[in-house]
């Protein structure tokens, strides 16, 4: 297997997944997006789904990669379910690489910013 097919990104939301809980999150994003806990759907989704121009550039990386809600975590080792949310992980084996913390999140806050420097960050 080549070193590409062995790595994943994992984007891990501030958010529990199920309709209910999407349900809730678009209301209080619509409502109150100041608040809104998670940054990366923030920025990442609209009101009718996920950005054209992120689902564009997502297609774009080098490595698969996978969605999580934080009440996925507990099915994964112990440095993701220790991370502050949102996240961005780069996975190879059993190696976690954190490629996007809580804290870029608080300082990115446009998509472009995101792609920017997400793309920064798989290059290094």
């Amino acid at each position: 297997m080549d070193d590409l097919a062995e790595k994943e990104i994992l984007f891990i939301y501030n958010a529990r997944s199920g309709p209910v809980h999407a349900l809730m999150d678009y209301a209080h994003k619509m409502f109150s997006p100041k608040t809104y806990p998670c940054s990366l759907c923030g920025i990442t989704y609209g009101h009718l789904g996920m950005k054209k121009v992120w689902a564009d550039y997502l297609k774009t990386l080098p490595y698969a990669y996978r969605f999580l809600y934080r009440d996925h975590l507990k099915h994964f080792p112990q440095v993701l379910q220790d991370a502050l949310l949102p996240v961005v992980f780069l996975r190879q084996d059993e190696t976690y690489v954190s490629l996007l913390n809580a804290s870029d999140f608080a300082q990115i806050d446009t998509l472009e910013t995101l792609m920017q420097t997400l793309s920064i960050r798989l290059e290094a």
